[in-house]
């Protein structure tokens, strides 16, 4: 069951580094929000 919570808690903290350091800057400079809108939907199915 640990296993489980670890493996969990790492795959999130994965996508929000994504979302933080690729999503938002491509998002606001570059103008291409579809890479953040995938990845909210990828973090909302998960819950």
């Amino acid at each position: 069951m640990i296993n489980i919570f670890k493996i969990t808690s790492f795959l999130e903290g994965v996508s929000y580094i994504l979302l933080l350091f690729v999503g938002v800057p491509l998002k606001y400079f570059g103008g291409k929000d579809i890479i953040v809108k995938s990845l909210v939907c990828h973090m909302d199915c998960c819950l």
